[in-house]
Order: structure tokens, then sequence, then C-alpha cells
């Protein structure tokens, strides 16, 4: 091997052993890193709807000294001939509004309470008292001489189309009633105490009342409790 070959030898070698050093002295530093988020997000909050009745308006009607043949302005049923009263007895009315803010179903049960030995209702046409219940809406709740005695478990219902909620709808029912002109004796010094309650309950995931009529218990209502 030539002298000039040997030099670029030991030259080659120089420049490795300077990459080598260079090497050496980067490894001695740290390298920053970009990064970035998207920043928190807002608040989720959480937070049920309410299913609730305010107090009704009208608590109790008190109609006494009926005769037979007497009636309230509003009956529509048979049974009484040859009124004769100057001024027919009011309807008794009896008011409740749902102050809830979910969807809900809204029923109805109506039952006689009287706890004297005789009742003036007495359930059959032609005889004792006869009571018409109905809403706004001009659905009826009962039929002549009937009573539906329904509980909290099967209310009739007031509406096929669930309340909205949040705007305190106010459902006012009437209860029209007579006394028939066969009424007999026996009913004399009788009483009856009718009593409604209205009940509500969530409408969603809570069946369906298409197959219902409103004034009828709905069996598409899975609870009412």
């Amino acid at each position: 091997m030539s002298m000039s070959s040997k030099k670029r030898l030991i030259i080659g070698a120089g420049a490795l052993l300077t990459a080598g050093a260079t090497l050496t002295a980067a490894a001695g530093f740290t390298l920053g890193l970009f990064s970035a988020n998207s920043g928190a997000s807002g608040n989720n909050t959480f937070t049920t709807g309410t299913v609730s009745i305010g107090s009704p308006t009208t608590v109790s009607c008190t109609i006494a000294n009926m005769v037979p043949g007497d009636e309230s302005t509003g009956y529509t049923g048979t049974g009484v001939t040859g009124n004769t009263q100057g001024t027919k007895d009011a309807a008794c009315t009896f008011a409740v509004t749902y102050t809830g803010s979910a969807p809900a179903w809204l029923g109805i049960s109506t039952s006689d309470t009287t706890t004297s030995t005789t009742n003036l209702y007495a359930g059959t046409a032609g005889t004792g008292l006869q009571l018409q219940i109905s809403d706004g809406s001009n659905t009826n709740y009962t039929t002549t001489g009937v009573i539906n005695t329904n509980s909290a478990s099967s209310p009739l219902l007031v509406n096929k189309t669930a309340d909205a909620g949040g705007d305190s709808t106010v459902y006012t029912f009437t209860v029209n009633y007579a006394l028939p002109s066969a009424t007999a004796n026996l009913y004399q010094a009788s009483n009856t105490k009718l009593t409604m309650t209205v009940y509500a309950v969530q409408a969603g995931n809570n069946g369906s009342t298409t197959a219902c009529t409103a004034g009828t218990q709905c069996v598409g209502v899975t609870s009412w409790s």
C-alpha cells in the first residue's frame, strides 16, 4: 500500500470520530413538544321532571231538600217528568290543575262514599239519584244511574292526548243530577256523598292510548301508581 493511500484512510477515520462526537453532543439536549386541547365542555346538567296535581278549586257541593222530579240545569237523562222548579239547581263542579312539568296521562275515579244506612244513589235507573259527570271536552264519565267505582289502579282516562306539562292546565268536571219523578218514599231522608279523585301518571314510557277512549278505563296505560 502506498503512502498516499494510508493518508486517505487516516483522514477517513478522523471523519468518523468527528461524527460520533456530534451525535453525543445532540443527545444532551431536551427537545420541546407542541400540544393543544379543546378546553373544558359546558356543564352537563340532569334534572328529573315532575308529575303533580294542584289543589282542587272546588271541594264540595251540597244539594239539600230534593224531592222527586228535581233536576239540575244541565241534566239530560230520563226519569224526570212534570218539573215545575222556578229555578233549577245548579250543577256541581270540581276542578284540578295539572302542575307537573313532564307529559302525563290523567284519570278520574268516582265513587259513592256514603256511610248512611240508605243511600240516595241506588245505581239503577228510575229509582234513586241519577248522576251524570262530564268534562269541558264533553267526555262523559257516567251513564244514567251508574257511578264508576274505580281506584287509583284503574281510573277512567281523561284525555287520549297526554298533558304536555309546564302550562298548569285546569281540568273542570261537572256533575249534573236528578231525582226521578218515580222515586219512592223509602228514599226519604236518604243522602249520597259522591267522591271524585283525579290521578296523574307519567306518559313517557308508560304505554299508549291509541286503542282507548276518553271516559273509559285504558289498559294501554301500564301503570297508574
